[in-house]
């Protein structure tokens, strides 16, 4: 083994639901880094969609460190029921939490609206997908997935929510005054009861219950908000502050942070790096420029060659609105707004990074700086979506879910490929020389792949989770052990060399 950890970069594919995978990887792995024997150090991660969300969490325990007592972030999150996790329980278990909750004087019904929610998400799925493929004229039918989400912004509009707001902070010091009156018995529970069912209104803009949240009724109906919710307790103020607190201890220790990245899209405006970006020496002459733009007949439609509506967010940089850049990675436009952003000094309407980079590999042989020793030397993928197939699909349902992996795969080949020939070239720029790098997928096993198709991206049933978060773990650790075997085997050959020489 090598004397020194190899650095080692992580990249995140998106998948929504099926990134469940993703999670059980990361989650063996960040066990493995503790280990003192550990051959690899992880120096940057990078993701899209739920690869970005993965990412986020696992970054917060490289930053931080793993808990003493329990496990990692990334995996109470994906593993947990809902709504103080991502997994959506079973019904048997969904009806046994709610009763619990109702013991405690919480409002009841949440945990069976989470499978509720989650078998209406699939079945409504094979509804539209049903729908679309049975006539040509299916835009005719104007079903569409943000159907909910577009009635309540209509009804947000028509309703006086200011008033209801308004009366919110009455109720919450009423309940509270009910739930301290010693001559009430079981005030506290009563009270906590009336302030849940209180807060499944959706009329008003704040809970009842907590301040800073939104009420029950309004999470359900927006899945950002949702989103927000869920994952706002864990990435909430205190750990993004105790993020922010690591990345100055490794600092001041002189120590270079694990790298976050984050693959966006942008939905409007192309975005420029090159010869046209701020304080860029722009060419004079006009063969040169030219090189730079791809050029059209008319003067006035000038376009640059090397235009993107790809941005990949650094997360130390929007430490404060990490949150938002998870939101933007995973905007599904269909059924997720745009999520607006100032990039740059310029606003932008950020959709799911899927479009652009799934997820980015393109920036890591570099991310800590052109001459730095942090940069990592192998970057391990993460993968959801399979390479190969046992056979062609010929049905509307298996052409529709290979074109959506196809899809997936897209951009994460044109980077990889991107990648490895700069580095077969040792290409110079900037006085910087790319070094190879090599690269290491994690995949599902073939048989697991085979049992999942486009729709099971929406699919957080616990069941299904936690068979895709084991699976992931599994996989992970048949890689390392793996890739321990042929580190192993590429370390000795030096020294076999040096021995017969002397």
């Amino acid at each position: 083994m090598p004397e020194t950890p190899i650095k080692v970069a992580i990249a995140c594919q998106g998948g929504g639901a099926q990134t469940a995978f993703t999670a059980g990887a990361l989650s063996h792995l960040l066990a493995r880094q503790q280990e003192a024997d550990c051959p690899f150090e992880v120096v940057a991660l990078s993701g899209t969609s739920g690869g970005a969300l993965c990412a986020a969490l696992a970054w917060h325990d490289l930053i931080t460190g793993l808990p003493e007592n329990g496990p990692p972030m990334v995996e109470r999150y994906w593993t947990t029921a809902y709504p103080a996790g991502n997994a959506a329980p079973d019904w048997p278990r969904a009806a046994e939490l709610d009763l619990q909750d109702l013991a405690r004087g919480r409002v009841p019904g949440q945990h069976l609206a989470a499978w509720a929610r989650n078998r209406a998400g699939r079945q409504s799925a094979e509804f539209l997908e049903a729908a679309t493929r049975a006539t040509p004229f299916h835009v005719s039918l104007g079903l569409r997935p943000d159907y909910w989400h577009r009635l309540f912004q209509e009804i947000d509009r028509s309703l006086p929510g200011v008033t209801a707001t308004a009366m919110v902070p009455m109720a919450r010091r009423a309940l509270s005054l009910w739930a301290a009156n010693p001559w009430l018995p079981g005030a506290p529970v009563t009270a906590q009861l009336a302030a849940g069912w209180m807060d499944l209104s959706p009329w008003h803009r704040v809970s009842v219950l907590a301040p800073e949240a939104p009420p029950l009724g309004r999470r359900d109906y927006d899945i950002q908000t949702a989103f927000r919710t869920v994952v706002g307790q864990y990435l909430d103020a205190s750990a993004l502050t105790a993020i922010g607190t690591g990345l100055d201890a490794l600092e001041q220790a002189g120590q270079s942070a694990p790298k976050l990245l984050i693959g966006v899209t942008d939905a409007t405006t192309a975005f420029t790096s090159g010869a046209d970006a701020p304080g860029a020496k722009i060419p004079e002459d006009p063969a040169l420029r030219a090189r730079h733009k791809g050029m059209r007949l008319e003067p006035d439609r000038e376009q640059r060659a090397d235009a993107t509506n790809m941005h990949v967010l650094d997360g130390a940089t929007y430490l404060d609105r990490l949150l938002d850049c998870l939101m933007a990675s995973g905007a599904i436009p269909d059924v997720m707004r745009a999520v607006e952003m100032t990039i740059d000094g310029r606003p932008c309407q950020l959709w799911d990074g899927l479009y652009a980079t799934n997820p980015p590999i393109y920036p890591l042989p570099d991310v800590h700086g052109d001459t730095s020793d942090a940069n990592p030397e192998e970057i391990w993928v993460i993968r959801i979506n399979p390479m190969k197939i046992a056979r062609p699909p010929t049905d509307p349902p298996a052409i529709a879910d290979r074109q959506n992996e196809l899809e997936g795969n897209l951009s994460m080949l044109q980077e990889i490929r991107h990648v490895i020939r700069m580095g077969e070239l040792g290409v110079e720029t900037a006085g910087k020389r790319y070094r190879p790098i090599t690269f290491g997928f994690i995949d599902m096993a073939a048989d697991i792949a085979a049992d999942l198709d486009r729709l099971t991206k929406i699919d957080t049933s616990q069941a299904q989770v936690q068979r895709l978060f084991d699976h992931g773990a599994e996989q992970m650790q048949d890689f390392l052990a793996r890739w321990s075997r042929v580190t192993a085997e590429m370390a000795a050959v030096p020294a076999a060399r040096t021995e017969a020489a002397e």
